[in-house]
């Protein structure tokens, strides 16, 4: 399981800039981050996708997808 904490009703949080605490023992952060330099888009969506999953009202995964897609684009 993902342990995230935003300091604020994660309902209110979605999808806003808003600090992100993540444990950083967890198994899925530590695959991400070894995995970034040669999959990033395999990385940033696992991570994105788990923390999407514990949030009210999020965005589909397919917009989770596109804006991750977008922000890799414009970073490379």
């Amino acid at each position: 399981m993902l342990v995230s904490w935003t300091g604020q009703p994660v309902a209110a949080a979605c999808w806003r800039a808003t600090p992100l605490w993540l444990d950083a023992g967890e198994p899925l952060l530590r695959a991400a981050a070894k995995s970034h330099a040669a999959e990033p888009r395999a990385a940033c969506r696992s991570l994105a996708l788990a923390i999407r999953a514990q949030l009210m009202d999020a965005p589909t995964p397919e917009r989770v997808a596109e804006a991750i897609d977008a922000a890799l684009g414009r970073a490379g």
